[in-house]
């Protein structure tokens, strides 16, 4: 199915229930009642260059679906609900990448399910950028930013958010909102290699990076977060945070309120960060930089 405009329908504008290796391509969806365009109880679907705007509640929505669910290169924005919502309890392998989610009412994604990626995507000007509960998920590559809330919020268990630009969040609120949550329940996840900064706009995001305290054994390292909230770049209330700090030359080890190097590393010279942890006080990440 190709080049098709569907608009101002009561319910959605395209329904796809289909398994077998469909393409759907050039699909414009707009003004509809519902979801732009609806996939349910559909596996080996790929949507491609979709324009899915202003629709009464999603401009995609995914349900139930079984697995290989991809949307590639499309431009979901100013809905009433999320650019993309997607959940199901026995879903596996699904994707969207390269895709503009932009000014949507609620998240720009919405995910609760397993075994995803999310990557090389522009996600702004939602009220959070991605809202995310599932485990084995990536979320890889994007550049999140502008939004009203949280950049990324997370209860994801054992998933990875790596190499993301996430920048300028916390636009409803001055110091409000952080850049990235690890919020309770998020368990076993990787947070390595994200840029994260407070950005040039107006409001600013409060923290950098935020780990609650119901969150659990998730590790944290070569992320470059100097500069990326106005109260501190990162807030930590877990005691199991296993936390890595490193810029090229430079790193440290710092495990549940642990601040000492390995006893064998070469401390050369040092170079701080703001941080709170409410183990303890405010004070400084110490980097070392070592042979």
């Amino acid at each position: 199915l190709s080049n098709l405009h569907a608009y101002n329908n009561g319910t959605r504008g395209v329904w796809i229930a289909s398994e077998g290796g469909h393409l759907f391509n050039n699909l414009f969806c707009y003004n509809n009642t519902e979801a732009g365009i609806y996939l349910g109880f559909s596996s080996k679907v790929y949507v491609n260059n979709a324009a899915c705007n202003n629709n009464g509640l999603q401009g995609i929505s995914v349900i139930n679906c079984i697995e290989d669910i991809y949307v590639i290169a499309c431009m979901l924005y100013s809905n009433t609900m999320q650019g993309l919502l997607i959940s199901g309890a026995t879903m596996t392998k699904w994707g969207i990448s390269n895709s503009v989610i932009s000014n949507n009412t609620t998240n720009g994604i919405d995910m609760s399910v397993d075994y995803g990626k999310v990557d090389n995507n522009m996600i702004f000007g939602n009220s959070r950028g991605i809202s995310a509960t599932g485990k084995y998920v990536e979320i890889s590559g994007n550049k999140i930013y502008a939004n009203q809330r949280e950049g990324i919020f997370t209860l994801c268990t054992q998933s990875k958010i790596s190499d993301n630009h996430v920048f300028a969040n916390s636009q409803m609120t001055d110091n409000g909102y952080a850049n990235i949550v690890l919020s309770t329940g998020a368990t076993g996840n990787l947070l390595n290699g994200n840029r994260v900064k407070t950005g040039e706009l107006a409001s600013k995001p409060k923290y950098g990076i935020q780990i609650v305290d119901a969150a659990s054994t998730n590790s944290v390292y070569d992320n470059d977060i100097i500069g990326s909230g106005l109260t501190a770049d990162i807030l930590d209330a877990s005691p199991t945070t296993i936390r890595y700090i490193s810029i090229p030359g430079i790193s440290v080890v710092l495990t549940a309120g642990n601040s000492a190097p390995d006893q064998n590393v070469t401390v050369r010279s040092v170079i701080t960060t703001e941080f709170l942890d409410t183990r303890g006080t405010s004070g400084n990440w110490v980097l070392f930089k070592t042979d």
